[in-house]
């Protein structure tokens, strides 16, 4: 509802040059979803092409692809710092490392993450303390202040699926001949949102992030507002804790204080 309105408040108020609208199918797994995500896609690349004036080609969107590939891959191999006890990264650096990838040109974010998995071989100059390992979860943080919270209470965060860290990486887009059916397939198949259903394809791969980083621990901070993490964080407490993983869900505001 929050999107939606905002999308009126940049024409009406706002008057942006150009304002667009795409919908995303909620079920995913289904081709009556994947059909509608690409003629979606399709109506958004004419959109552009007119604002432009170019045409967007398939060679230019698969190279896109290839290059946004490489970013998803390389943040996993620093994610497999991680794995270590203790890791090689904090929580709070892993979500400045994913959010700087997210904004830079990828060219530029490739580099410098090949860079880091270079650092990141050599021996860490003041090597971070062990403490129970943590997933933390939720919609989204962009900013390290929670974080940051948490492992100065002694606790190692290990993992994290939110908005601004894994979910923009774990899954890479399978390329394909059409790139819009990649985008289509890639969107209607990656479950790693709330909002989406089944909530059952979300629940493994949580759990699958838990066995890969030996998680002992889940924090959900739920942002206030967002009902689909707050129904979720309810129902998937009940199933990690069957599971003996300790999980808590505490509600925040959208500010670092």
């Amino acid at each position: 509802d929050a999107v939606r309105k905002l999308y009126d408040h940049w024409n009406e108020y706002i008057k942006s040059p150009f304002c667009y609208f795409i919908n995303n199918p909620q079920k995913q797994f289904t081709e009556l979803g994947y059909e509608y995500q690409y003629q979606e896609l399709a109506k958004l690349k004419e959109a552009i092409e007119g604002l432009v004036g170019a045409t967007v080609s398939d060679k230019s969107l698969n190279e896109s692809i290839r290059l946004h590939n490489d970013t998803k891959s390389l943040l996993k191999q620093v994610y497999d710092c991680r794995k270590q006890d203790p890791p090689r990264i904090s929580g709070e650096e892993a979500l400045e490392i994913v959010m700087g990838a997210m904004v830079l040109p990828k060219a530029r974010a490739n580099q410098l993450l090949r860079q880091l998995i270079d650092e990141l071989k050599q021996p860490r100059q003041h090597p971070l303390v062990p403490g129970p390992r943590i997933m933390i979860t939720g919609s989204i943080i962009d900013h390290p202040a929670l974080i940051k919270m948490v492992e100065e209470s002694g606790a190692t965060v290990v993992a994290d699926d939110l908005c601004t860290t894994t979910r923009y990486f774990w899954y890479p887009v399978k390329e394909n001949k059409d790139p819009l059916a990649a985008l289509a397939r890639h969107t209607t198949e990656k479950p790693v949102c709330a909002c989406m259903h089944p909530a059952e394809a979300r629940l493994e791969y949580m759990l699958d992030l838990v066995k890969e980083y030996n998680v002992q621990g889940i924090i959900y901070f739920n942002l206030m507002y967002c009902d689909p993490f707050l129904y979720e964080g309810v129902l998937f407490k009940k199933k990690f804790e069957e599971r003996v993983i300790p999980t808590i869900a505490l509600e925040t505001e959208h500010t670092p204080s």
